[in-house]
């Protein structure tokens, strides 16, 4: 029993830390566009999800995912770097 009491007075004293999972890929067309897609899970609940294309990108093309193309309201999505960089935000 004292290890119970051990482990929920720890869980309360340390709150849980949010995960956030983000999960891009880019394709590359030359007809088409490049099309970056997105999924982001937010403590287990998908917020992102979609993509879009942009001619001629390159590394220093930023893809801005909000309410509008794919995110629920109150989340933004910044996508650099072709994927491997970028900013989340949570405002809700």
């Amino acid at each position: 029993m004292k290890s119970i009491f051990v482990i929920t007075a720890a869980s309360l004293a340390f709150p849980a830390l949010a995960c956030v999972e983000v999960h891009t890929h880019m394709s590359n067309d030359l007809q088409f566009g490049d099309l970056m897609t997105v999924q982001v899970v937010d403590n287990g609940v998908e917020v992102c999800h979609g993509g879009y294309t942009v001619h001629g990108a390159n590394r220093d093309t930023t893809y801005h995912f909000d309410s509008g193309n794919g995110c629920r309201s109150g989340y933004e999505l910044s996508i650099s770097s072709n994927g491997g960089g970028g900013t989340y935000w949570n405002h809700s």
